[in-house]
């Protein structure tokens, strides 16, 4: 008993590896075949052409089990309906799907594209704001700077002003000076010329009278 228990665990464990290698392959049915278009609804009417899997069909008249059909080339004939469907065949649908997706890879492109040129306009006009901020806080500094410098000139127009009204005054007291010191130049002269002409009017008289004075000394007396 159990040499056959043994016996079986080993055949299991040598047809084991080759039971898990058939379920893990993975096959598919291929629907890839030719259909014949015949002259009329019987598989012993003359085959006018082989249609292809997927091939466009415009079905004209239906029979029992058989389609009277037109091909997109303008052939018509007969074809079984059981090779015959309505519904989108695989590859067509698998190539609308494909072709669905590069479209939306190319929009994905696209949008990724346009991504990257926002996101750089966004730097752009970030870059442009950083200056347009500088060039502000530089304008605002020499625009303070001219508000003192306003300041000091509107200080330095006053203080101008109030020397030119002292240069004014000045210059009117000095006139003033001058015609004073003219006049008492004149005063002065004035005074001199009578001063001298006095000296010399006394100077005259007092000769003159003793000039008379000694005259009389002189002269003889009447008895």
């Amino acid at each position: 008993m159990t040499r056959k228990i043994f016996l079986m665990f080993a055949l299991t464990t040598l047809l084991l590896p080759g039971l898990q290698a058939v379920q893990a392959e993975t096959s598919y049915v291929a629907d890839s075949i030719e259909v014949s278009l015949r002259t009329g609804s019987s598989n012993a009417d003359k085959i006018i052409r082989m249609l292809q899997t997927d091939d466009p069909l415009d079905v004209l008249e239906e029979q029992k089990n058989w389609l009277f059909v037109r091909t997109r080339e303008g052939d018509q004939g007969w074809v079984s309906k059981r090779y015959v469907s309505q519904d989108t065949p695989k590859t067509i649908q698998i190539q609308e799907l494909t072709k669905r997706n590069e479209q939306l890879e190319a929009l994905s492109g696209g949008a990724a594209g346009q991504l990257d040129g926002l996101q750089k306009e966004k730097n752009s006009l970030e870059e442009a704001l950083a200056n347009t901020e500088r060039d502000y806080q530089q304008l605002k500094g020499k625009y303070t700077a001219l508000e003192s410098d306003a300041a000091n000139v509107l200080t330095l127009k006053q203080k101008f002003a109030e020397t030119e009204d002292m240069l004014k005054k000045a210059a009117a007291d000095l006139e003033r000076s001058n015609e004073e010191i003219k006049e008492l130049r004149a005063s002065a002269n004035l005074k001199w010329f009578l001063s001298g002409a006095g000296v010399v009017c006394v100077t005259w008289l007092i000769g003159y009278l003793m000039g008379r004075s000694k005259s009389r000394q002189h002269s003889p007396r009447l008895s």
